[in-house]
This record gives C-alpha cells, structure tokens and sequence, in this order.
C-alpha cells in the first residue's frame, strides 16, 4: 500500500464476515495483507448488508490498542 495516511482511501474485497464479533477482513486490491475492521466504523451502519466478495473502499488507520 505504499506510504499509509488516514486519507488515502483503497479498494478491496469482503473476505470474511464475523457477525458475532461484528467485524471481518478485507484483502486490498494491491494484495497486501488482509486488514481486520470492526463494524462501528463501517460508514452509514451498513455492516449487516456486507457479504464476503463485495468490493468495498476504505481508509485504513490505528486503533487505540495499536
């Protein structure tokens, strides 16, 4: 992904859905690393419509624990 601020947005695919910890993984379009992401920063609340291979846009940042 190159250099890495909390404005570059990137594309990707849903890999997995874990509904019961409300969140799930993303594998970058680059192919880098999958990245875990949790449902309270899905935009617009729409976590329950994800499905694994729906291309998606996102943001990539830092939780609080690192």
């Amino acid at each position: 992904m190159g250099e890495i601020s909390e404005t570059s947005r990137f594309q990707g695919r849903v890999v997995k859905i874990f509904s019961d910890k409300r969140g799930g993984f993303i594998s970058p379009d680059d192919k880098s690393d999958d990245l875990y992401f949790i449902a309270s920063q899905v935009e617009h609340d729409k976590f329950g419509t994800l499905k694994p291979g729906y291309v998606v846009t996102f943001t990539v940042g830092q939780s609080k624990d690192g």
